[in-house]
């Protein structure tokens, strides 16, 4: 479906670029969302013995069990040679299986966004659009024993963002400052001079955008169920309220 995804959208690109006026096309992938497929040509690129594995295998010390899961969405693809849990470390070898699996998805979806780029290219479009290349949120590869997503841990929680435009003031770069997906629309309507309602929670990230070094928040928040987590330059301070208590752990990520 992404591949087909793909092509709709450059034909949707074609159309767009014989109208005088602006546009916005939103693309969506699966991948890499599991189930780890994709063509075997993307798997071909990457050596498996030589793949990393998790950083933290194990769990994190006096980490509560409320911040982990047993990876249900990973185990119910029938086909898996190992079972996934809460505490439980896979083997190597089925390990680096996965992420060799996880990276042919990646460069997969990859190849898609290049045709895109192509795609803006040939229609006269690319020097006129802005492009902005994100995900909803990170997955661990084994990270704390787990497979997935859903928790408050950095693995999950931070996701790639890339933005384009032709007057970006230094293009390559990359920063540190802090951002949340609800950045992207204020940043959209500052680069596009549009102004931007008084209501909005988001702040615009076009002074990183001119300069890597700026920050335009202290924090970031993340949610999910019966968690909150805050993310500081240095640390991330996370609260679980389970069975009517609060539970709470603080990670310091500079050491």
């Amino acid at each position: 479906p992404d591949g087909l995804t793909t092509r709709l959208a450059i034909d949707k690109l074609k159309d767009l670029s014989q109208k005088n006026q602006p546009f916005l096309l939103a693309v969506g992938y699966f991948k890499p969302h599991l189930p780890f497929t994709a063509p075997k040509k993307y798997w071909d690129l990457y050596d498996r013995a030589q793949l990393p594995l998790a950083h933290i295998k194990g769990l994190p010390q006096n980490v509560h069990m409320a911040s982990l899961h047993g990876s249900s969405e990973f185990n119910s693809y029938e086909q898996g040679d190992e079972k996934a849990g809460a505490g439980i470390v896979f083997s190597d070898e089925y390990a680096r299986k996965l992420i060799h699996a996880y990276y042919a998805c990646v460069s997969y979806i990859d190849e898609q966004i290049g045709q895109l780029i192509q795609a803006l290219e040939e229609n006269g479009l690319k020097d006129n659009t802005v492009i902005v290349l994100w995900s909803d949120h990170g997955w661990h590869l084994g990270d704390h024993t787990i497979w997935g997503k859903h928790t408050l841990f950095e693995k999950a929680l931070q996701s790639p963002m890339i933005i384009h435009y032709a007057g970006i003031a230094k293009p390559g770069k990359t920063t540190k400052a802090l951002a949340e997906t609800i950045d992207i629309y204020p940043t959209l309507l500052e680069i596009c001079g549009i102004p931007a309602p008084g209501n909005l929670d988001g702040k615009s990230l076009y002074p990183v955008l001119q300069n890597p070094d700026k920050k335009v928040q202290q924090a970031a928040y993340s949610y999910f169920r019966n968690g909150i987590s805050m993310r500081t330059d240095r640390y991330r301070f996370t609260r679980y309220y389970k069975e009517g208590e609060a539970r709470e752990e603080l990670y310091d990520h500079l050491t």
